[in-house]
């Protein structure tokens, strides 16, 4: 085998253990099955069970296996992977958690929404950057949805909002049902 027979093998095997720097998006290429036996190999993602049936680039997730580093693999039932960072694993479990929570938002009465809406706001109080400013917050919005996008998940509605004198992001059924109650004001809706 010559030395550049060598260097493609190396490289191939180096792909199918984590992306390059050169490939350092979080979501980067799929790869068939013919890697698959390493990936089996890989110990389970602790947001396996989390995303497990979910729908990710049109197809169903099966597995989340762990990669190196911050490198996640998603495996889908028809046999395609996607590396991905933790990052985007975090921004999915987020817009599942929101999907959750709007759905429960809808079985209850007037009463429990408002109670349910005002700990969101709670929540969404609690993570806020304090020197973040309203183009800051929509930044970090736009990189949000990009993400969910890209990876073909839904992205929740999402309301910039104003709230004793601080501006942040939350989902726009709360920030609604807040603003109809005086509680704060609703700046943009980003849809």
């Amino acid at each position: 085998m010559d030395e550049l027979e060598k260097t493609g093998w190396a490289s191939s095997i180096a792909g199918m253990i984590g992306p390059s720097e050169a490939e350092a998006s979080p979501i980067s290429k799929s790869f068939k099955s013919a890697t698959r036996p390493l990936v089996r190999r890989m110990e389970k993602s602790g947001t396996f069970e989390l995303l497990k049936g979910t729908e990710f680039k049109g197809a169903t997730i099966k597995n989340v296996v762990k990669g190196r580093g911050d490198w996640r693999y998603i495996v889908l039932d028809d046999g395609t992977s996607y590396p991905v960072t933790k990052d985007v694993l975090s921004d999915m479990m987020r817009a599942q958690g929101t999907a959750m929570k709007m759905g429960e938002l809808q079985l209850k009465d007037q009463p429990g929404q408002l109670l349910q809406a005002f700990k969101s706001l709670g929540y969404h109080k609690a993570r806020l950057n304090p020197f973040a400013n309203q183009a800051a917050n929509l930044e970090h919005l736009k990189a949000y949805k990009a993400q969910l996008e890209k990876a073909g998940v839904e992205v929740p509605p999402t309301s910039l909002v104003k709230h004793e004198g601080k501006t942040f992001t939350m989902p726009t059924p709360y920030a609604e049902i807040l603003q109809k109650e005086g509680v704060l004001k609703i700046l943009k809706r980003v849809e």
